[in-house]
């Protein structure tokens, strides 16, 4: 049976339909919707758009991007990131995002998303990750499970309560400082070198894993002690603003630079940490100090302590760029190199305190606590002059250096005599006053 004319328009009146509403399809499926201008714009500048700014991207455009940087653009939604289906890296840090969907991205290896709005965000697709950042946002908790090739974690600045890492073995670089962690297992991450968990709630924290851990920055936490005798490694150590009354740093002769300012400790033994360039350990109360034995000492910072004595004979005092020894009113003796050197003058300790060289120039500087006669001296720090009032009708005066060398020598007279100054530089020097055969030895500071 032939078919007739009106049949065979019906089959082409099909046909043509079936034609059109494929192309249409097939058209609307070569693009996807992209909702912010601004994110569209980027794309566009980068010259990977290339169909313009129309609300859309090509498919064909986006498969073909690996590395995609769109940061500091102003972009407030990222729908359309779920065309780049090939992405390794994503850069879409300091915009003003509050969600970003990258389940889609399953080849991402890097995501960049610092600096924005986001309060959460969805990682379990994205098994290749090895490194995220996601610093100074507003997160209150992240999973990590499903990453366990990740080596870098920045979560920075955040307002995280918990954060696991346990499955997460390859961890190499970890910061989380600036959240509200109370809480946190590192005993897993056996390939930590860097950590930085200051400026949380912390009370304990278990390193004996970490045994290749190369910094530790723990600042500002609520640590009592800290176990660092599996840390061999470790260069960098920061532990200021916590509650330690002990530190045993014996196993930890690597370090460069260390930090413990704020603390209770009453002691520390520094004298294994040959290659110390660093050491800031203001208000403690520590007694006695040692540091004759690091040699590569640049920066030293002990004040508010309760120090007494202090060795600094290394043979490079002269390298120091800052030393700092104030407020500590019983230190009398700093032991240094050479105790006329010029450098000195940059060095900050209190009135005081004196340099000298060996333990007889300190023990020159010894004054008696009670009077054998009475005289006074005033003023005391002086500048230009200073009066001697003595009761005895027979002394004489020496002032010396803390060297030992006579500056000053003349007869007293009973009452007041001002002695004139201006011949001496400043510095510290021991007025000895003698009558009869009785001595008294002060202390003078001359500014």
């Amino acid at each position: 049976m032939q078919p007739t004319s009106k049949s065979i328009y019906k089959r082409i009146f099909i046909l043509t339909l079936f034609i059109s509403v494929f192309f249409h399809c097939q058209s609307y499926s070569q693009t996807t919707n992209i909702l912010d201008s601004n994110f569209e714009q980027a794309l566009v500048n980068l010259n990977i758009d290339t169909n313009g700014l129309n609300g859309n991207i090509l498919n064909s455009d986006a498969d073909s991007v690996l590395n995609l940087d769109v940061s500091e653009n102003f972009i407030q939604n990222l729908t359309g990131i779920e065309a780049f289906s090939n992405l390794k890296t994503l850069d879409c840090s300091k915009n003003n995002l509050n969600s970003i969907d990258i389940s889609n991205n399953i080849q991402l290896e890097e995501l960049n998303a610092n600096d924005n709005q986001l309060n959460t965000i969805n990682v379990s697709s994205n098994v290749k990750l090895e490194l995220l950042s996601l610093s100074s946002n507003q997160l209150t908790t992240i999973n990590l499970y499903n990453n366990p090739y990740l080596e870098n974690l920045s979560v920075d600045l955040n307002n995280l309560i918990s954060l696991d890492v346990t499955n997460n073995l390859q961890l190499e670089y970890l910061g989380c400082y600036s959240n509200n962690l109370s809480v946190i297992d590192l005993t897993n991450n056996t390939l930590l070198k860097h950590v930085f968990i200051n400026f949380n709630n912390l009370s304990n924290l278990d390193l004996s894993q970490n045994t290749i851990l190369r910094t530790l920055s723990c600042s500002s936490n609520n640590f009592t002690e800290l176990n660092l005798l599996n840390n061999s490694d470790l260069n960098y150590f920061d532990c200021r603003d916590n509650n330690l009354t002990d530190l045993d740093l014996s196993n930890n002769s690597n370090l460069k630079r260390l930090f413990f300012s704020n603390n209770h400790l009453t002691e520390i033994d520094l004298t294994n940490l040959s290659d110390l360039l660093l050491i800031f350990a203001s208000d403690n109360n520590i007694s006695t100090l040692d540091i004759s034995n690091n040699l590569d000492l640049r920066w030293i910072k002990f004040d508010k302590n309760n120090l007494s004595s202090v060795d600094f004979r290394n043979g490079n005092n002269s390298h120091i760029s800052e030393f700092t020894m104030t407020e500590n009113s019983n230190l009398n003796c700093i032991f240094v190199d050479d105790a006329e050197a010029s450098y000195l003058e940059t060095w900050l300790i209190d009135d005081a305190s004196a340099f000298v060289e060996n333990e007889s120039d300190c023990e020159a500087l010894t004054v008696e606590e009670e009077p054998k006669f009475g005289f006074n001296m005033f003023p005391n720090p002086a500048t230009n002059m200073v009066s001697v009032t003595i009761d005895t009708q027979l002394a004489s005066l020496d002032i010396y250096s803390i060297k030992g060398q006579v500056i000053i020598s003349q007869p007293l007279s009973f009452g007041k005599n001002n002695i004139q100054l201006e011949a001496l530089s400043s510095g510290m020097y021991l007025v000895k006053i003698t009558s009869a055969n009785q001595s008294e030895t002060n202390k003078l500071l001359i500014h």
